[in-house]
């Protein structure tokens, strides 16, 4: 039986929807992600406890987050609403999907 963390989840969107769900979503996601940064950072702080690099693959909203920042129709509405900030945490992470994310709004 496989766990979340063997599976390769990679989630594709038409520019349509990107910028569709970007645009209802992308300040609650960016809010949703920067806040699990502030939880483990809190945890880090308090407990002691290290985080472990891989384990923000699992949530399915940085998943999301990555999914969205993959499309210049999104990535507009992502900087303006905490998505650079989230997904540049979530590159820092080694999250490749983001990094590529980050290379493209270098790039543009």
């Amino acid at each position: 039986m496989n766990s979340r963390n063997d599976i390769d989840v990679k989630v594709m969107l038409s520019p349509s929807e990107a910028q569709v769900i970007s645009t209802g979503l992308a300040k609650k996601l960016s809010s949703i992600v920067l806040d699990h940064f502030m939880h483990n950072a809190e945890r880090e702080h308090v407990f002691g406890e290290i985080s472990d690099c891989e384990a923000i693959e699992r949530y399915p909203e940085i998943t999301l987050l990555c999914a969205l920042a993959s499309s210049k129709e999104a990535m507009a509405q992502l900087c303006d609403s905490g998505g650079l900030e989230a997904l540049s945490l979530v590159a820092g992470k080694r999250e490749l999907s983001a990094i590529a994310a980050l290379l493209e709004v270098r790039l543009s």
